[in-house]
């Protein structure tokens, strides 16, 4: 489901992708549903953006079939990821139609890179893999295009990121189109609309709105649920709550 033959873009001939902006486009696998998503990364001066194209979805509890809530807290808008300096990441959500700017200081992936090796549309690729926030991922990577930075949260590779998949297989980024050009406008938000978190306050509220915890502390509503909420989403425990479980 997941293979995509990769379209190559070349908007100026002879550029070396050291010396110019780089334009990826993926194809994002989120448990049921697709999306896509972009890459821009400007190697001269270490940053990166991911433009995630996200759509409303719904929560749904498989194993009994029902749906958990029909409301759709998290929004419709783009996802925006600012990378710089390899970890430094900061990225834009909506939640409950408010936005915010989320600080990811404790992002860190531990990479264990492999010698398997295959081909990816003519890209010699070689395989990593890294446990990350609660999910095991494999990735095949290509340092045929010298990039450390990732769809996603993803950096620290030395090269650009072809295929990840996660053990389960519910989410995946493939990577099906590359466009070189030094004509790419970043993103750019208005901080003025944002509100500045960091993650760890961005997940309690995240968690909160996804238990419909402050609905149900109203007499205006009544929640019923025949499950207990668990975060099944595509980060399922952070460094924080790992570290408390370990003491």
């Amino acid at each position: 489901m997941f293979m995509q033959k990769l379209i190559l873009t070349f908007c100026l001939l002879f550029i070396n992708f050291i010396y110019s902006q780089n334009h990826f486009t993926y194809t994002t696998y989120i448990k049921n549903t697709k999306r896509e998503g972009i890459l821009i990364t400007n190697n001269d001066k270490n940053t990166a953006v991911y433009i995630d194209k996200i759509k409303a979805s719904q929560i749904i509890d498989k194993k009994a079939e029902e749906k958990i809530a029909t409301v759709n807290i998290m929004g419709n808008n783009d996802a925006i990821y600012y990378k710089e300096n390899f970890n430094n990441l900061k990225y834009t959500r909506n939640l409950l139609k408010m936005n915010y700017l989320v600080d990811d200081s404790t992002l860190k992936i531990n990479w264990q890179l492999l010698p398997e090796t295959k081909n990816i549309n003519g890209y010699l690729c070689y395989k990593a893999e890294a446990n990350f926030r609660g999910r095991f991922w494999t990735v095949w990577y290509s340092p045929q295009i010298p990039t450390n930075y990732g769809p996603w949260k993803f950096y620290g590779l030395p090269g650009l990121i072809f295929e990840a998949k996660d053990k389960t297989n519910e989410f995946a980024f493939i990577l099906n189109e590359i466009t070189q050009t030094n004509n790419i406008e970043y993103p750019v938000i208005d901080l003025n609309k944002f509100k500045k978190v960091n993650l760890q306050s961005y997940s309690a509220l995240a968690d909160d709105a996804l238990t419909l915890k402050s609905l149900s502390n109203s007499r205006d509503y009544m929640i019923e649920s025949k499950t207990e909420y668990k975060r099944n989403g595509i980060e399922i425990i952070y460094e924080w709550e790992e570290q408390n479980k370990n003491n």
